[in-house]
């Protein structure tokens, strides 16, 4: 290559190629003498350099005057940089079309240095070079290398650019993280950190730790030029923090780089229930709640009062201690890398009852029920006549006096008694009354009874009237006035208490002749017929007869009635006959009683049988009413014996069996239920048996 300087002299040469200058200014310079011909013999353009980390510097144009030189530039190498030149002149005064770069590591008015290179060639002209040493390099453009200049043939537009492949500065900006997101929780032990490229950036350093500054586990760790890491398997329930630095060849990132956390572990499962124990509680006493079941992970318990979460915090844990002053909800949920759906458990709080109150107060007569109210919250015990008692035998909220005093009713629940309540009462006793006594059973409509008794001194005589209707008077004589039921009453009273005892008394329709009984009794085969009347209306006499088979009568005897009575009266008639008719046949005997008024009108009234036996059992049976058979059984000797009324088709209408004992037996059985007709008895046992008949 020609030295464009040829022009020149030795020594202007030597001032030519040591041409580029420091920084003077940005306009044009001119050294040495430059033809008479030229405008400017050299301009320096000042210093250039791509921005920042940017690797290309802008399209740098002048417009050379007519009759220049050459132009200049210097820069700021950077050791391990590779930089690329390329220059293209508009305008060439070559005749080959060519032009030249130069590199020098001097400027004019500096000691020499070294031509660094000179790139000579067709338009356009590009170098690659790697700066080998950070310092200021110092460029010479041309376009021509026979001393040809910029401009011969009048304005030049020249274009250059320069650029390299490494900054010129460290990066600016921080690295941004990119995932896991920061204060991520609930992440699975496989992670990888991922950010964003940072212009300028050559490589990364990574800090991760368990700490707050991230760097207990990789302090700087230099990743190179990459935008992930994984750290390999987490640890579960552990929080982690985490960064990233950028770098280049000048140096690290300007900016402080934002730490991120997350947190690895598995979302909590909610507690089941909540045991509340005691519960309920008294007033000032505490309560354990216990979670059941559930798994809070790498978290804690939390208990809460008035709200899940949005509450009061009360306490960590499985189980805690409250002391309620008023019924309260509790919650607890697992709080971890998140929170589990919350369990709840009302506790109640007692306190002890309120007070009774006992109502009832008074005087009564032989008892009286008294009532307590009040004791809310707990349960009312019977403590009787004890004050401050402390009985539970007797829940109860009501009781039956029978004795003057003061009773108490006191309330208690689990915790304590309640103020008692009591009531004061008088019980007067019921005067004892003896039993009425005398009068009668039953009265004819316009009769009179007997006057009833009753050996209690001071009561009064009443009538209560029911199917029939009667009066009494204060002696106690009754009159029947329509028939039916009545009660005959005698009340004493004593101290306001009044004791009444009854009776009954029936009225019957009028009736001439009232029979109480009708019996026949055979004794050394003779017979006595004996009657009893209640009362007698106009009775002029009754009339006996006997039958052997009570179809056939024939009448025996008379006997004189009492015409008018409404006493008793008894009859008797003896049937001597019997003895020497019918003894030796061992024959069953019936009785019939006629009853015949003053005006000639008479009734019947039911047969009775009997029997002379010359055995050694003998049985008489007699019928006192319609409803009641009475007999006489004799027996030598102590016996079991069953007795069987029959019908005439051999049937069996009842059955008794009797203990008798040696001698006369008295024997009664009710045949109300049978109808009207003949009828046997039979008496028996093992050894014996008598059969007789007898008439309903």
């Amino acid at each position: 290559m020609k030295n464009k300087f040829t022009l020149l002299s030795t020594t202007k040469l030597l001032i030519a190629v040591l041409f580029l200058c420091t920084l003077h200014n940005a306009n044009a310079q001119w050294y040495g003498t430059p033809p008479s011909n030229f405008t400017w013999y050299y301009s320096d353009q000042g210093t250039i350099a791509p921005s920042g980390c940017s690797q290309s510097s802008p399209v740098l144009q002048y417009n050379i005057s007519p009759n220049s030189y050459f132009i200049a530039y210097n820069f700021s190498g950077v050791a391990g940089t590779t930089y690329t030149f390329t220059l293209n002149p508009t305008i060439n005064v070559c005749a080959t079309g060519t032009c030249e770069i130069q590199l020098f590591d001097y400027a004019y008015n500096q000691s020499p240095g070294s031509v660094i290179f000179d790139q000579f060639g067709p338009i356009p002209q590009t170098k690659v070079w790697t700066c080998p040493v950070s310092k200021t390099y110092y460029l010479s453009l041309s376009d021509c290398s026979n001393g040809e200049l910029f401009g011969a043939l009048g304005v030049e537009n020249v274009t250059f650019t320069y650029s390299s492949d490494g900054a010129t500065t460290a990066p600016a900006s921080c690295a941004v993280n990119v995932s896991p997101s920061n204060n991520a929780t609930c992440m699975s032990t496989a992670q990888t950190l991922n950010w964003a490229a940072v212009g300028c950036a050559t490589g990364y350093y990574l800090y991760l730790g368990t700490d707050a500054a991230a760097t207990n586990i990789q302090n700087g760790l230099n990743v190179g030029n990459v935008l992930t890491y994984n750290p390999g398997a987490l640890t579960n329930c552990t929080k982690y923090y985490w960064k990233v630095v950028p770098y280049n060849g000048v140096g690290t990132g300007t900016c402080s780089a934002a730490i991120w956390n997350f947190t690895v572990g598995t979302s909590p499962t909610a507690a089941t229930s909540i045991t509340a124990s005691p519960n309920p509680v008294c007033l000032g006493s505490s309560c354990t709640l216990t979670r059941n079941a559930g798994n809070a992970q790498c978290g804690t318990w939390q208990w809460y009062s008035g709200g899940c979460g949005s509450g009061s915090s009360i306490g960590t844990g499985n189980s805690i201690v409250v002391t309620p002053t008023v019924s309260t909800t509790y919650y607890v949920r697992a709080e971890a890398c998140a929170n589990s759906i919350c369990r709840s458990v009302t506790v109640n709080v007692n306190t002890i009852p309120t007070a009774a109150s006992v109502s009832g107060a008074g005087t009564f007569c032989g008892s009286t029920t008294i009532t307590a109210t009040g004791g809310t919250g707990g349960t009312m015990y019977w403590q009787n006549t004890t004050s401050g008692g402390t009985s539970t035998t007797t829940p109860s909220t009501s009781q039956v006096v029978t004795a003057s005093g003061t009773y108490y009713f006191r309330p208690y629940n689990s915790c304590g008694w309640g103020t008692e309540g009591s009531v004061s009462v008088t019980i007067n006793p019921y005067p004892i009354v003896n039993a009425i006594g005398g009068g009668a059973a039953s009265v004819m409509v316009g009769s009179q009874t007997p006057a009833f008794t009753n050996s209690t001194p001071g009561g009064t005589w009443s009538i209560t009237n029911g199917s029939g209707t009667a009066t009494i008077n204060g002696s106690g004589v009754a009159t029947g006035i329509s028939t039916g039921t009545v009660t005959v009453n005698y009340s004493v009273t004593v101290n306001g208490c009044t004791t009444i005892v009854t009776a009954p008394l029936t009225i019957i329709a009028f009736m001439p002749v009232e029979l109480l009984n009708f019996s026949a009794t055979c004794v050394d085969a003779t017979v006595t017929i004996n009657w009893t009347t209640a009362s007698e209306k106009d009775n002029d006499y009754f009339t006996i007869a006997r039958s052997a088979d009570a179809q056939t009568w024939n009448e025996i005897g008379i006997v004189n009635g009492a015409g008018n009575s409404s006493t008793i009266h008894d009859y008797e008639f003896i049937d001597a006959e019997v003895s020497s008719q019918y003894s030796m046949l061992n024959t069953q005997y019936y009785y019939r009683l006629k009853q015949t008024d003053f005006d000639g009108k008479h009734e019947y009234f039911s047969p009775v049988s009997e029997s002379c036996s010359t055995g050694e059992w003998q049985l008489v049976f007699e019928i006192f009413s319609d409803d009641v058979l009475h007999g006489k059984l004799f027996l030598p000797e102590d016996a079991d014996v069953t007795l069987n009324i029959i019908d005439l088709q051999g049937r069996i209408i009842s059955r008794e069996k009797v203990s008798a004992l040696k001698g006369f037996n008295l024997l009664q059985m009710n045949i109300g239920s049978l109808e009207n007709g003949l009828y046997f008895i039979k008496v028996y046992n093992e050894k014996k048996n008598i059969l007789r008949k007898f008439v309903r």
